[in-house]
């Protein structure tokens, strides 16, 4: 990591090794963490906002699916059938589907990304890397937040978040969060303006104790609805005048057809803590999740009705991870064991309208993953270890 990053907020902690918090400029890994405070002071609202401050990472959206490089490690391809191979990570959950990685930051405490393989610290896919993403844990203390805000383009959003002990060192936390924007692409043909979009998300939380350890059972629901931008700028002439006139111009677009997006999904997730001894713990992260998305785009960009897709996804996932982590002395070893079980439904249409033509696709994937994973580290010096 750059140092003016580590010198920037020296003061955050992350999990990203997965052995326990650690000060971000005490991590030996190639990691970019932002804050709370840091993604509302610099605008970031989903993952699309981190590139402008992460080094080597670059997020496409095509038709509303996430295109994740991290140091020019990525996929093309995000249909059913296929995998992210730069990933993101839901408070340790793996979600298996980059249609959903738009949605908007819902109470987070911090983002980390980490670059390069983590196949020995995450159990699915983490090739080029992962985009954590951390939630605030609720505390026996009462805490109330509202927040509201503006901006251009018709933007408007508003959060509020209320926590606090429920008694017998229970905790609670309970997030809702709603935003939306405007048209911000100006259609010069005849399928109105792009870019509008709606999303309301809401997240809860109970923290208990559990013996000596802690279970934390958290839950989250997601929609958004709105005109999409992705896989919709023409890039060559066609020969019409309201076409042309749009090239180099990325405030404009010309499109024929409505662009639609409609989405939902959510899910819930239990994690368990036990430590078996001062120097070795254990820990449980069950989770299941779903997912729907309807999207409906003109195909070719242009204002000539040549083609036209639409897609609806219907995506369920299950995943276990179980890790043990053990501290002796100047020696930290990992180890886990990761399954994954995800059932995928994508139906697709592409509609030739010159040639009167349709091609339909039905795919219906099922995977089943298991992963053992590890990692050891020795400190030889303070500022020198063996991975």
């Amino acid at each position: 990591m750059a140092q003016d990053e580590r010198a920037e907020s020296p003061e955050i902690v992350v999990t990203a090794s997965r052995t326990g918090e650690s000060r971000l400029s005490d991590t030996p890994m190639a990691i970019t963490a932002l804050s709370a405070d840091q993604l509302e002071q610099r605008g970031v609202n989903d993952i699309r906002g981190l590139t402008d401050y992460t080094p080597n990472l670059q997020i496409a959206d095509f038709a509303g699916y996430a295109q994740i490089f991290i140091r020019g490690v990525g996929s093309n391809d995000p249909f059913a059938g296929t995998d992210p191979i730069s990933t993101v990570h839901l408070d340790g959950v793996y979600l298996g589907r980059t249609l959903g990685y738009f949605s908007s930051f819902l109470d987070v405490e911090r983002i980390e990304v980490l670059r390069g393989p983590q196949g020995t610290l995450y159990g699915r896919n983490s090739v080029g890397g992962t985009i954590n993403v951390i939630t605030r844990k609720p505390t026996d203390k009462f805490k109330a937040q509202l927040q509201v805000g503006a901006g251009a383009h018709d933007t408007a959003s508003g959060a509020a978040y209320v926590s606090g002990g429920l008694g017998g060192g229970i905790a609670a936390g309970l997030a809702v969060q709603y935003r939306r924007n405007g048209d911000y692409f100006d259609n010069v043909s005849t399928g109105g303006d792009i870019g509008r979009d709606k999303n309301f998300g809401n997240r809860g939380q109970i923290v208990a104790p559990l013996g000596a350890g802690e279970a934390i059972l958290r839950g989250d629901y997601t929609q958004q609805k709105g005109r999409l931008v992705g896989y919709s700028k023409l890039l060559a002439p066609t020969g019409l005048a309201t076409d042309d006139d749009v090239l180099g111009d990325f405030d404009k677009v010309s499109v024929n057809r409505h662009n639609r997006q409609k989405q939902s999904g959510g899910g819930v997730s239990l994690e368990l803590s036990f430590p078996l001894s001062d120097s070795v713990a254990l820990k449980s992260l069950s989770s299941w999740r779903q997912l729907h998305g309807d999207l409906d785009y003109d195909s070719d960009a242009s204002a000539i009705d040549i083609g036209r897709s639409t897609v609806n996804l219907r995506q369920e996932q299950y995943s276990e991870d179980l890790s043990l982590t053990g501290k002796f002395d100047n020696l930290t070893l990992f180890a886990g064991l990761f399954y994954f079980h995800e059932k995928v439904k994508e139906p697709l249409r592409f509609t030739l309208y010159p040639a009167g033509a349709s091609n339909f696709r039905l795919p219906e994937i099922r995977t089943s993953s298991i992963a053992f994973y590890g990692q050891a580290e020795y400190a030889i010096r303070p500022q020198l270890s063996l991975v």
